[in-house]
């Protein structure tokens, strides 16, 4: 017989494996289709775009599919499916073969990345909190491993990065095997989307997971702006080489320090920590408004790298607390959906005010961020005044 397995250890080793073959390919994916299938850039940024916007929508219509077939089964399909569409991508000789591989892959990792979520969801609160925070470790690491390993193949024979990918998804599928299957939620707890939001339709904005939706984007907002506008706003001053280092200090310090969060949460509410989140969003931005030399730059990625580190593992918590009737897989999917369309909304507003307001752009984000965070301040100060 086997031992019982960690589930949170398990959970990592998935994670880590899906996101090093994730981040292998998708940094030089218009490079690669550009090189070895000598597509032009047009044709590939159609490509990358399809699959981007299949992994953020995907997660609108897998919910079902996961009720479906159970969270282990849809979990183990996503990640060995992404595998082997990425072996299929090489051999394909027709552009619009190719948008309709990476729009399926995009869904596949949709499917995968909720299924994963949703497996976690079934844990006890404590290990359920630890294990989110693993999976942004675990995310980081491969965030910073696999880069590296595409580039380095891309180099040796550009045909085999695709190849490399899909291994790695194959062994996060393999040790997806060894996690249990969990229970089925109750019947009730079970309604797919479109049933809850008939049921919902007369108080839907009311809804407590929708606004808890609205406010979280909130937080994809502020952090899409140091990997959408910061290498823009910093070109003038530092290498590109050098941009390359600070997006590695933010990873480096997820890995270093996102295992401590689990045990130090209990010593503030909820509302306090997302208050703090703000605050140091808030700070790492004004660092970037007052100066833009190096030491700044670094040290206001460490700070943003610290609140990252706190509401990450929080909101993906709170979903489960938050969403009522609704099934677990379909919560977690709409949630990845709303947040893209917030992170895409950022993405947007923020290149688009850097145009037009070069110079005080961050200093808008910094009073935005600190007004919300205090507020948050003096809602749970309002709350402590009401139990007493």
């Amino acid at each position: 017989m086997f031992r019982k397995v960690n589930e949170g250890w398990m959970s990592f080793l998935v994670r880590f494996f899906n996101s090093l073959g994730f981040y292998i390919f998708t940094p030089l994916l218009a490079l690669w289709l550009t090189e070895t299938k000598s597509l032009d850039l047009s044709k590939a940024s159609i490509i990358v775009a399809s699959l981007t916007l299949f992994s953020k929508a995907g997660g609108a219509f897998v919910g079902g599919l996961i009720d479906r077939l159970g969270v282990r089964l849809s979990l183990i399909l996503g990640l060995w499916s992404s595998g082997g569409i990425l072996m299929l991508i090489p051999i394909v000789p027709y552009f619009p073969l190719f948008i309709a591989l990476s729009a399926l892959l995009g869904t596949t990792i949709s499917l995968y990345n909720v299924a994963l979520k949703t497996q976690i969801s079934f844990m006890n609160e404590h290990k359920r909190l630890r294990a989110f925070a693993l999976l942004n470790i675990a995310v980081n690491l491969g965030a910073s491993i696999g880069p590296l390993a595409g580039g380095w193949i891309l180099d040796l024979k550009s045909l085999w990065l695709m190849f490399l990918a899909a291994g790695s998804y194959f062994i996060a599928g393999g040790v997806a095997c060894l996690l249990p299957e969990p229970p089925m939620e109750k019947e009730e707890n079970r309604l797919n989307l479109f049933k809850y939001l008939y049921l919902e339709r007369y108080h839907l904005l009311k809804s407590p997971f929708f606004r808890f939706l609205f406010g979280s984007g909130l937080l994809w907002f502020f952090y899409i702006q140091m990997f959408s506008t910061l290498p823009v706003y910093v070109s003038g001053e530092i290498s590109g080489k050098t941009t390359g280092l600070v997006f590695t200090l933010n990873a480096v310090t997820v890995i270093a320090f996102q295992g401590i969060f689990p045990s130090v949460q209990p010593k503030l509410k909820k509302e306090q920590w997302y208050a703090l989140s703000f605050l140091l969003f808030g700070s790492s931005f004004f660092l970037l408004w007052i100066d833009r030399t190096v030491f700044s730059i670094f040290l206001s990625m460490f700070l943003f790298s610290l609140s990252e580190i706190i509401w990450t593992p929080l909101i993906d918590t709170e979903v489960l607390q938050k969403h009522g009737n609704l099934s677990s897989s379909w919560a977690f999917g709409i949630a990845g959906v709303v947040w893209g369309l917030w992170e895409s909304f950022g993405s947007y507003a923020g290149l688009s005010l850097l145009k037009f307001f070069p110079g005080r752009l961050y200093l808008l984000l910094t009073v935005m961020t600190v007004i919300i965070g205090l507020s948050l301040i003096l809602r749970s100060l309002s709350m402590r005044k009401g139990e007493n």
